[in-house]
């Protein structure tokens, strides 16, 4: 045990709080084609399960952050907790698209708690390079639990039904609630706390201008991102006739580069390592825009294409990610609940609009994703070099 109640379990809890909603997501994605038959709905509109989550889920972000700077870390994540577990039982027993999203829409609100909270947590225990490697080891637990999420909701699709999905993730909420009383403890306060209100927080923020470019620019990661997730499964059932049980094998193939960059991050993290790991993240970034580009010019095979430039972008993706989130709260010590749910927000409205966007302009194939992450790539590469000074100064 080490002083203020951190101990060996501590860390490990985190990931897995950080992951329950990429995994509560990423375990139903290979239901979408059966919850389509099932609750006879076109296949475009299970995208929305994704999208009511989103909605919820970032409104809660930052009114969780605040909350826990005024009542505490762990009375808010035990709330969150609860609400999420709620919702996942009403998913679960829905017998139409409208209580499915209405059970989504709830337990989004719950699962906010787990991410803000985390990353919180983690900027009270730790500062500088100790931060980052904290910070890339979240995203690798994200990242593993992307790949794990659709092999088992492949799995029980195969051999129950699409509402076992559902109840999945109220099984890891239930597994969460002793983990964190046996392993996280209260660290409120173990900064210097900024005693004013939710308007000077969010002024001190918005102060620190290389918090918001960060912020931005996770907020337009996350937007190409859950666009790939929201139509990953639809693309290989409709554009490459792959059948619903093979879908989160594929998936998992993909998320492999993610948790590759991720790792990349975590061990080479610190000094000027963190220059060169944000150079790299954004020459894939521009090389999965070239690939798409000639996809849809007939100069590369279309299967090579997307491959190659989904697994770029998701390299780049899994490199940065932990870079630019301890970026965001490294200044920020005092508000680190505010600044995480200031993060979270955008972060997932972000996400919330790439998968809503994915849904409007479907069209059986993966043109519009393709759309989606070359803007996104296109907007970050520019933003980041313009501040790139900024961004890499510790």
């Amino acid at each position: 045990m080490r002083a203020n109640g951190i101990n060996r379990g501590t860390v490990p809890t985190l990931t897995i709080l950080v992951a329950m909603t990429a995994f509560s997501i990423d375990v139903s994605l290979p239901a979408f084609p059966a919850i389509s038959e099932a609750l006879d709905v076109p296949s475009g509109s299970t995208h929305l399960i994704i999208s009511a989550y989103f909605v919820s889920y970032a409104l809660a972000q930052l009114p969780l952050g605040l909350l826990s700077e005024r009542l505490g870390r762990l009375p808010v994540l035990y709330g969150g907790l609860t609400i999420f577990i709620i919702g996942g039982l009403i998913a679960t027993y829905a017998e139409s698209l409208t209580m499915l999203l209405l059970g989504r829409f709830i337990q989004g609100i719950g699962g906010g708690a787990g991410p803000v909270l985390s990353r919180t947590i983690a900027r009270d225990i730790s500062s500088g390079a100790q931060l980052g490697r904290m910070m890339s080891l979240l995203v690798s637990a994200l990242a593993v639990s992307t790949i794990v999420g659709p092999i088992i909701g492949s799995l029980l699709v195969a051999w129950l039904d699409w509402s076992s999905t559902m109840a999945a993730s109220v099984v890891l909420g239930l597994v969460c609630l002793p983990l964190v009383y046996c392993f996280v403890p209260e660290t409120r306060g173990m900064n210097t706390l900024d005693t004013g209100n939710f308007l000077d927080h969010c002024k001190t923020f918005l102060r620190h201008r290389t918090a918001v470019v960060c912020s931005i620019m996770v907020a337009l990661l996350f937007f190409g991102y859950m666009s790939f997730i929201a139509s990953f499964s639809t693309i290989v059932a409709d554009q490459f006739g792959r059948p619903p049980a093979e879908i989160g094998w594929y998936f998992a193939f993909f998320v492999c580069f993610y948790l590759l960059g991720a790792s990349a991050s975590r061990h080479l993290n610190g000094g000027k390592n963190n220059a060169r790991l944000m150079d790299a993240a954004f020459v894939l970034m521009m090389t999965s825009v070239l690939l798409f580009a000639l996809t849809y010019l007939d100069v590369a095979p279309v299967t090579a294409g997307l491959a190659g430039g989904m697994i770029c972008f998701l390299l780049a993706k899994g490199c940065m990610f932990g870079l630019l989130s301890a970026r965001v709260l490294t200044d920020l010590p005092g508000i680190s609940g505010t600044a995480s749910g200031i993060m979270g927000t955008m972060q997932v409205f972000a996400g919330f609009a790439g998968s809503a966007t994915s849904a409007a302009i479907y069209h059986g194939d993966a043109s519009s994703t393709v759309l989606i992450l070359s803007t996104a790539s296109v907007v970050m590469t520019l933003i980041y070099f313009w501040n790139r000074a900024a961004i890499n100064t510790a």
